[in-house]
């Protein structure tokens, strides 16, 4: 029971998001004319969340990426965890894998490469990685997702943000 209330309150978290951005979003025309963004179209109580950390090492972001993606943590305990990103660059994720993982773009576009073949991903689109998938992302300036991993260990959780 309580692993089921669990993956409930992860379920409507992502409903939510996924509502209060498609009824108040700027239209895709307007979204590209700010690409950079000034503040964190998440709201309050997302930002409010720890800061996610990776669990497997990777390379130290160079200089100019430091604040520049920032992910936040929602965690699903036992049933996985809900990571909330945004980017005001265009920056890529070296080749990886873990367990499965469900996505949506809220706004702006992403590139995924798995086998050496792209696909891109816009606004509304969603996807999905199966366990053990090696594969690649791009994303790009005012990219907003909100990523579900079934690996309830994939990030931890770092400092909350003020």
């Amino acid at each position: 029971m309580k692993k089921m209330v669990s993956r409930s309150i992860v379920v409507i978290t992502i409903f939510v998001i996924i509502a209060l951005y498609s009824s108040t979003s700027l239209s895709q025309d307007e979204s590209r004319k700010s690409v950079a963004m000034e503040s964190s179209g998440f709201p309050a109580f997302i930002r409010s969340l720890p800061k996610a950390v990776p669990t497997t090492p990777l390379p130290p972001p160079p200089p100019n990426v430091v604040n520049k993606v920032r992910s936040w943590l929602l965690q699903g305990d036992p049933s996985g965890q809900v990571l909330f990103v945004e980017s005001d660059i265009e920056t890529t994720m070296p080749y990886h894998k873990h367990a499965d993982q469900w996505g949506i773009v809220i706004d702006g576009k992403m590139d995924m490469i798995i086998d050496e073949q792209t696909k891109t991903y816009n606004r509304g689109d969603t996807y999905s990685i199966s366990t053990g998938t090696l594969h690649k992302v791009r994303i790009y300036p005012g990219t907003r997702l909100v990523e579900f991993f079934a690996d309830q260990e994939r990030w931890k959780p770092g400092p909350v943000s003020k």
